[in-house]
């Protein structure tokens, strides 16, 4: 029965392995360099900008979110990017994710300005139209603060001979961790039934497996959903496919939490879907947020709510693919207010193929073996180390003391750039500590990640301190912890701090 399922596992990640190549084969080099080629050739209108004058509302743009017809927004430009989805060098699924939405965030802070200058507006990605209004709030444009850093970053990696998305040692890493997760795993289940001793092995072995279900989150998923390991479209499906099949959780749905949520709206108190909150809601984390007496005691009983936060993640998987959002007059799929683009066949696949594995080694095959009660406590275990591990990692950084709220004007532009607002609403930790580093994932350099998505963690202790040197040349303040622990206490006193009645939260 173990080698069933673990032949299940494989060949159900070989099938993902073999759609990604179907779908969306990488690129030669000789391709690269004639699309290169053929791209420089291309010329824009005499004005810089393509002519079409038809104007597109945000809900028109959102119509347009399939690869039959992909158009994206840009500095209040609309660009028609179906024709480009077969030939992008960066794949078809970082398009079609954007397709249908003002993606200037994302579009500045993966590209180089020469790069969108010569693109945008070509034959290749024509503008079609102008944006007239928008579904979220906008930025100035980028200041020179990120200009001049970005330039600084790339140019420091190219000295050093440095490919900023290759690393050996984070594949490595994913290997062993799957290993070691499936390993610790099928051990725990086949000592439970043995000697007393053993039981306490089992659970032991779970607690590995939570911890390194967290890991793998942190580390190539979160890589792959910032493409920014390797330069392969195919393995970024690859190593996010690690999420639907050995963590059981959406990887296609968390593209659209992090990657279209997070990070071009990080702490914007009505966009950011990682502070997303109900009305009214069980915690108090944001300003604007009202005041419930049950508020005064949330720093004693929210953190132990952390615990399932694996479920949650799940749950909301199928809600958000099955259900929709039961708000919406028509149940457009939403993830907290960013819209979910219909999947396609290979995101389907995963969803499906990755939580019937998932659910198959983890309950089915120990309930065939040890019965569905040791299966299931054995299952709590691993959950609620995974829940916790990545709950205080990630609320360290965004949920904390010290940190500004950036507010949004009444014309609906943001009142700082966007790269200033990276900096000043993410705390950084414990960069001494190369242990602090690889157990958070790179997380403790919050602000070089946040800056620099699409660079591999690996190389965030590389460039750090060219950050922080253009921050203080700027005026910028760079929010550091020396510990993980002061992080951690200044998240939990946040929480005590949103459970008083009159307390008065800092914003920009």
């Amino acid at each position: 029965m173990v080698c069933v399922c673990v032949f299940v596992c494989i060949f159900s990640v070989s099938c993902c392995w073999f759609l990604s190549f179907f779908f969306m084969a990488p690129r030669t080099k000789e391709a690269a360099a004639a699309l290169q080629r053929e791209t420089r050739a291309n010329t824009k209108a005499a004005s810089g900008l393509a002519a079409s004058t038809r104007e597109f509302t945000w809900e028109e743009l959102a119509q347009h979110n399939t690869a039959k017809s992909a158009y994206i927004g840009h500095r209040g430009r609309v660009y028609d990017v179906t024709a480009w989805l077969r030939i992008h060098p960066g794949g078809r699924d970082t398009l079609i994710l954007n397709a249908g939405r003002d993606s200037t965030q994302i579009l500045e802070s993966y590209h180089e300005p020469e790069l969108l200058e010569r693109m945008l507006g070509s034959a290749k990605v024509p503008c079609v139209g102008i944006l007239t209004t928008h579904e979220h709030p906008t930025f100035r444009p980028l200041s020179q603060f990120y200009t001049e850093t970005r330039r600084m970053v790339y140019e420091h990696l190219r000295s050093r001979n440095i490919d900023p998305h290759h690393s050996v040692n984070m594949l490595t890493r994913c290997l062993l961790l799957v290993l070691l997760l499936v390993g610790s795993h099928l051990t725990s289940v086949w000592l439970y039934p043995q000697e007393q001793y053993s039981l306490w092995w089992s659970y032991g072995l779970q607690v590995v497996v939570g911890v390194c279900a967290a890991l793998l989150s942190l580390m190539p998923v979160h890589e792959a959903s910032h493409f920014a390991l390797t330069h392969s479209p195919a393995a970024w499906r690859l190593l996010g496919a690690i999420h639907d099949f050995v963590n059981g959780a959406s990887f296609y749905n968390w593209l659209h939490q992090h990657f279209l949520g997070h990070h071009p709206y990080t702490s914007l108190e009505d966009i950011d879907p990682d502070i997303y909150t109900g009305d009214p809601d069980a915690r108090r984390i944001k300003p604007s947020q009202g005041y419930l007496s049950m508020y005064r005691f949330q720093h004693l009983y929210v953190p132990p709510l952390y615990g399932v936060l694996s479920a949650k993640f799940r749950f909301n998987d199928l809600q958000l693919l099955f259900a929709g959002d039961s708000s919406d007059s028509e149940k457009v799929l939403k993830n907290g207010v960013v819209r979910v683009n219909p999947p396609e066949s290979f995101h389907m696949a995963c969803f499906v193929l990755g939580k019937l594995t998932w659910f198959a080694y983890r309950w089915v095959l120990p309930t065939y073996l040890i019965g569905w009660l040791p299966a299931t406590l054995l299952l709590a275990v691993s959950d609620l180390v995974c829940s916790y591990y990545l709950a205080f990692v990630f609320q360290v950084n965004h949920v904390t003391r010290g940190l500004d709220w950036p507010k949004v004007g009444t014309d609906g532009v943001v009142d700082m750039d966007w790269a200033h607002m990276q900096v000043v609403t993410t705390i950084d930790y414990a960069h001494d500590s190369p242990l602090t580093t690889f157990l958070s994932g790179g997380l403790n350099y919050q602000a070089v990640h946040h800056l620099f998505p699409h660079v591999s963690q690996i190389y965030y202790p590389e460039i750090a301190p060219l950050v922080k040197a253009q921050c203080k040349k700027y005026g910028i303040q760079y929010k550091y912890k020396p510990t993980f622990w002061a992080a951690l206490k200044d998240h939990l006193g946040y929480l005590y701090d949103m459970g008083q009645k009159n307390l008065k939260v800092h914003s920009h």
